[in-house]
């Protein structure tokens, strides 16, 4: 299911000019001309992000801005401030009151979808990461805290990677007065070196190298394992703005326009430090050491238990929120497994151990792998329908019988039958979800494996 966007103006041809451009990317979109109409319509029903206008009569977008923060249901909720261009007085002021970021009018689509992009990844971010936190506490596995991503965060361990100049000094500078250690480098050839030497929480790239070879050095970045998932923030002028198109579609967070304004890319560099840290809390989670009650002691993964009282919440919360919540179950068969006496225990349990790395590296770090028997996983994934859930089950199998397996030397190959389960209905409890993802899992073992009639969708 699209994210919800409220948009929030009095003028109504901004409104229909937003809405117009969202709808085209595929988002829903809610529309309201006053303060008091959204905070009605977020009290109300689920929003993802909120769009919301500075300079409205009655009740201005700084004070809606403040209401959402001071209410705890809605606290976290990102908000995007629209303000007229240049007035640095309005941007500073959104920040005061704790907007998350902010856009100038007239606004540039680039910016407009780099910003609401960004801010949805991080929210469900934190969403899957209270879930899961919940979810641990619950079995007092996790001590109570309360340390937030606010407290953890810090501007430290930032690759900045620019030409020579007073441009990239003010970059240097402005994170440096924040307490950050900067690694700044102005050449491609150094890269190498420095992702190799130290571990970095974001990249600020900047497409006027000299070289001409930044959107090159993206695509280096991007497809190395040491810098997949760090973000990379652009910077350059307006006139590359094609090559920001290009950088974001290569896979870069977000960018920052020169002339170089403080507030800006401190607000740039502390959405993407959030994303980072609410990752490795996420992966801190999986990899604690809890009771083997709920982890399996062969892959590391969580166990069939866990992602019982997991779903309680998430098949709940979906329910609520009318959002889609999807269960990929897979069985996995190794061939001439049945023949082969040299096919121990510890062999399949050495493989499935291998497959499990493979997927979690293939999957999203929102998306949870469970070892649900011993041929047998699931994926639960948050935010997806029934069709997105087969497509990407199918493109996950193509990756793994591609994959290489070995049992004393000598590869072995795999069969993966498919069973999905989509949550849908008011009446729907964790176990009769997690019944229907087992019975379509049933029913594709059926059939011929590797074969669209081996994927079985209840």
């Amino acid at each position: 299911m699209p994210a919800c966007i409220l948009v929030v103006d009095d003028i109504l041809p901004n409104l229909r000019l937003l809405e117009a451009k969202l709808v085209i990317e595929n988002f829903q979109v809610i529309l309201v001309n006053s303060g008091q109409k959204a905070l009605d319509i977020l009290n109300q029903q689920h929003v993802d992000l909120v769009l919301l206008d500075v300079m409205m009569p009655e009740m201005d977008g700084f004070e809606v801005c403040q209401r959402i923060r001071s209410n705890s249901v809605i606290a976290d909720l990102p908000v995007v401030m629209i303000t007229a261009f240049g007035d640095i007085q309005h941007r500073v002021r959104s920040l005061e009151v704790g907007a998350d970021d902010f856009l100038t009018k007239p606004i540039n689509d680039i910016a407009l979808f780099a910003r609401v992009r960004s801010l949805l990844q991080l929210k469900f971010l934190l969403d899957e990461l209270n879930t899961r936190e919940k979810t641990l506490g619950d079995f007092y596995l996790l001590p109570s805290s309360n340390t937030s991503i606010e407290d953890d965060l810090a501007y430290d361990d930032i690759l900045l990677i620019h030409e020579s100049g007073s441009t990239g000094e003010k970059i240097k500078k402005t994170l440096e007065d924040v307490k950050s250690k900067v690694t700044y480098i102005n050449n491609d050839q150094d890269v190498v070196k420095a992702i190799h030497t130290h571990d970095y929480s974001l990249i600020i790239l900047s497409l006027g190298l000299e070289n001409n070879k930044n959107l090159e050095l993206l695509s280096f970045l991007r497809s190395e394992d040491l810098t997949r998932r760090i973000p990379i923030l652009l910077t350059g002028d307006e006139s590359q703005l094609l090559k920001f198109v290009a950088g974001l579609d290569m896979g870069a967070s977000d960018y920052f326009l020169r002339p170089i304004e403080k507030a800006e890319v401190l607000l740039r560099c502390k959405t993407q430090l959030r994303k980072s840290s609410c990752s490795e809390r996420l992966k801190s989670l999986q990899n604690m050491s809890v009771s083997a009650t709920f982890i399996d002691h062969s892959t590391g993964l969580y166990n069939k238990k866990y992602l019982l009282r997991y779903l309680e919440g998430s098949i709940k919360n979906a329910i609520q929120m009318a959002r889609p919540v999807s269960l990929i179950m897979m069985s996995i068969d190794f061939i001439g497994e049945g023949t082969t006496p040299k096919t121990s225990l510890a062999d399949i349990e050495k493989m499935m151990g291998e497959i499990g790395k493979k997927i979690s590296a293939y999957i999203s770090i929102s998306d949870l792998l469970i070892r649900m028997g011993s041929h047998d996983l699931a994926i639960l994934t948050m935010d997806t329908p029934t069709e997105v859930a087969v497509q990407f089950a199918k493109k996950l199998r193509q990756y793994l019988v591609k994959q290489s397996l070995f049992q004393d030397q000598q590869a072995i190959k795999i069969k993966i039958s498919l069973g999905i389960t989509s949550s849908s209905g008011a009446n729907l409890t964790s176990g009769s979800f997690l019944q229907k993802a087992e019975k379509a899992l049933l029913d594709a073992k059926q059939k011929p494996a590797d074969n669209d009639q081996s994927v079985i969708v209840s």
